[in-house]
């Protein structure tokens, strides 16, 4: 059996460790890992013994991928680009041998044109600094335009029609070249409409990941994939998109919670997410799953020349604002917290498998010896031995975002001194660890790092099992640490209220300072109460029982033997477009 991990980040390694290790007792089982690349193609593919290529390289840009797509003829094949250059080959030939019969090339031309037109523009420039601008913009139209002729499809259709044409008598012949003129100059003002909306781009962009995707899985051959998230936008849902059209399974292993109110708390300060113009209007109201309405706005999931290209290509989720909602035939969950939390969002029961998580064998294993892995870490960091230990799981620099208003702290610098001064006040009593969020620069928190806490850059699943306390802000590595029984206490300092861990009864939320000082300097006297609530609730937060690699395996078998369609594993009834436009309509007419 082949099997294809999908990797988006390289913190996703530890599933294809677990994969391969799942899957060590079948016969003739071998584990492939692909994903974003930096040489040939965007999707890289390695083999299990060597997992270099699937890191994050450099960004290859959309018109570098685009030229090759020309170079190997794909874009010809699929927008008819390159029958369009056979087509009119013969007349070119001609019209550069009449060029160059007169002397003339069309490189002399240009010249000649540009050399007459420079002393004008000069004068211009004097007389008027600001037509430059409407200049410049004129010029990027007619490029974007020019780009978007290479994506109609009825060029394809005019070719073929032209060439019957051929055969025709000559008053017919006439007529039909009449009409095939007409419906060319409307396919070519249909896609300016639509390149001045960015659609055109869009398509050709999601063809080109659609066909660098399917291109891996051609390499991969596999007979099951497993991605980390099913994610409306990036690449997941371009990979899972080409899973579903080559017919090839694929299963889930989700690495992030699911919530709408994360995405639209992210964007709700992002105008292409909002719906202010007429076009976001129509995609809205045709097309209402994309739309959610966060804190009194409305909003759409993509920008509306996106949401789009999507529906023209066919690859639009079922329930864009909710993440891993596609067509995968199985999701395997952690817990039954998330089995009860994934189906009050509606996907369906027979979708989802309570198997684990890829870090659980590793933490229950380090689990059994937490006393003599506890001893060797503290004594490798020179702390005492005989005081409990308080694991922060340090949160990440958020200030990016598009809306920071509802942040405690004006400035990350602002964030980092409130923690480490809160976790300075008890590393009398306690030994304090920080594990840096992965996307921290290296050597920025030791520089800010107080007397008595340590900053180190071990795997929060190797230091989870040895810790008394885990301290974190909306972090999904909360959920090892529930399932282990370990007490928590969730610190929302960017005020998400994503209310993932509400339920938990082993965690204690705050969303200000004062609130986390309390609890910390509770918590560090005590966590007794804490820690009893945490361990009776374990089961179900997490199956730390050394099994996940048996489960794994047994879902991955379930799935590469699935041979029905695709089934979408959302069930919330969606009304159509066309009904929705009705509604508003009459409500409209009612009005009047």
């Amino acid at each position: 059996m082949r099997i294809l991990v999908y990797l988006d980040t390289p913190r996703q390694r530890s599933y294809v460790a677990s994969v391969k290790v799942a899957v060590s007792g079948l016969e003739n089982a071998r584990v492939l890992a692909g994903g974003p690349g930096a040489t040939e193609g965007y999707f890289e593919l390695a083999d299990d013994a060597d997992l270099s290529l699937v890191a994050k390289g450099p960004h290859v840009s959309l018109a570098t991928r685009i030229r090759r797509a020309l170079r190997d003829g794909w874009i010809g094949r699929h927008v008819g680009y390159t029958q369009l250059l056979e087509a009119t080959r013969a007349t070119r030939r001609r019209l550069r041998a009449a060029a160059k019969g007169r002397g003339t090339t069309i490189k002399s031309l240009r010249r000649r044109l540009v050399m007459a037109l420079r002393p004008v523009w000069e004068a211009l420039m004097v007389a008027a600094p600001v037509i430059k601008r409407p200049g410049q913009a004129i010029q990027t139209a007619l490029r974007r335009y020019a780009r978007a002729v290479r994506g109609i499809s009825p060029i394809r259709l005019l070719q073929k029609q032209h060439q019957r044409l051929r055969a025709l008598p000559s008053p017919m012949r006439q007529i039909a070249m009449f009409w095939s003129r007409a419906t060319f100059a409307i396919a070519a003002v249909g896609t300016i409409a639509l390149n001045s909306f960015g659609i055109s781009r869009q398509v050709l962009q999601r063809r080109i990941h659609i066909h660098e995707a399917t291109q891996l899985i051609e390499r991969a051959r596999p007979h099951v994939i497993v991605v980390m998230e099913d994610n409306a936008e990036g690449l997941t849902g371009v990979m899972t998109f080409a899973a579903r059209r080559a017919g090839i399974p694929f299963v889930v292993l989700p690495d992030y919670i699911p919530n709408p109110i994360e995405p639209a708390t992210y964007y709700w300060d992002s105008r292409a997410h909002q719906v202010r113009t007429v076009l976001d209007w129509l995609v809205a109201t045709a097309y209402p799953k994309w739309a959610y309405t966060h804190s009194g706005r409305r909003m759409i999931r993509l920008p509306s020349p996106t949401i789009l290209a999507y529906h023209l290509l066919g690859c639009d989720p079922p329930a864009p604002w909710i993440l891993n909602s596609g067509y995968a035939n199985a999701i395997g969950l952690d817990s039954t917290a998330m089995w009860t939390h994934y189906h009050s969002l509606g996907f369906r029961e027979d979708k989802l498998r309570i198997i684990g998580t890829a870090q659980d064998d590793r933490l229950h294993a380090r689990f059994s010896q937490r006393a003599e892995l506890r001893a060797a870490l503290m004594r490798d960091l020179g702390l005492p031995a005989d005081r409990p230990v308080l694991l922060c799981a340090f949160p990440p620099d958020q200030y990016a975002s598009s809306d920071t208003g509802s942040f405690e702290y004006r400035s990350y610098a602002d964030l980092v001194a409130a923690w480490f001064a809160e976790l300075a006040a008890i590393s009398d009593r306690a030994n304090v660890i920080v594990r840096p969020h992965p996307r921290t620069e290296p050597g920025f928190l030791e520089q800010a790092c107080p007397p008595g806490v340590r900053v180190i850059w071990t795997p929060t699943e190797d230091l989870i099992p040895i810790c008394d306390l885990y301290v974190a802000s909306v972090s999904t590595t909360i959920r090892w640490a529930l399932g282990l029984g370990l007490p928590v206490l969730n610190y929302d300092c960017y005020r998400y209220s994503y209310g993932d861990f509400s339920a938990a009864k082993g965690v204690r939320e705050c969303t200000d300072r004062s609130a986390f000082s309390r609890n910390l300097q509770d918590l560090a006297h005590d966590t007794t109460e804490l820690a009893a609530r945490s361990l009776s609730d374990r089961h179900a937060w997490g199956q730390v029982d050394g099994q996940f690699a048996s489960r794994l395996r047994h879902l991955l078998e379930e799935a590469s033997e699935d041979v029905s369609k695709p089934e979408p594993t959302h069930t919330v009834p969606q009304v159509s477009g066309a009904t929705h436009i009705r509604a508003v309509l009459a409500r409209l007419r009612s009005q009047r």
